[in-house]
């Protein structure tokens, strides 16, 4: 029922230390095996859910620069640079998928101006990307 040792020490130590403290609660004495056999696997599957949403530390693995929990984190920051109104249009059109029209009611604008101030801040975070890449490629002195 249990993979890893541990687990099956655990559920043991468990299931023995449950039998000792409710062992008046045992009405048949003959039964007794049957009866610590029940503790220890409801001890087993307690661990299983338990051990559910865990994950090991063999298991997990560090992320790598490519991944996108560093894009992520790159891209907020981006985002965070602009001004407040040019971060939300972003934020909500490419990342939200809302579209033009909802846009122009949201912020009681007409299209055009919807689509005019999306097409400044993606020219802003242009800039920012360029100055981003440019950093990054600077690395001891020395242009990469």
């Amino acid at each position: 029922m249990l993979s890893r040792d541990e687990d099956c020490a655990d559920a043991i130590q468990e299931a023995i230390l449950k039998a000792y403290q409710k062992i008046h609660t045992l009405r048949e004495p003959a039964y007794f095996k049957t009866w610590l056999v029940r503790i220890v696997m409801n001890e087993c599957h307690q661990l299983n859910r338990n051990r559910k949403n865990l994950v090991s530390i063999e298991e997990s693995t560090e992320p790598y620069s490519k991944d996108h929990g560093y894009e992520k984190i790159d891209l907020e920051q981006m985002l965070d640079s602009l001004p407040k109104e040019q971060k939300q249009l972003l934020k909500l059109y490419h990342l939200d998928d809302i579209s033009i029209h909802e846009l122009s009611l949201i912020f009681e604008v007409p299209e055009n101006t919807i689509k005019t101030r999306l097409r400044r801040a993606r020219e802003k975070m242009r800039e920012e990307l360029t100055k981003h890449e440019e950093v990054s490629t600077w690395k001891n002195g020395k242009n990469n």
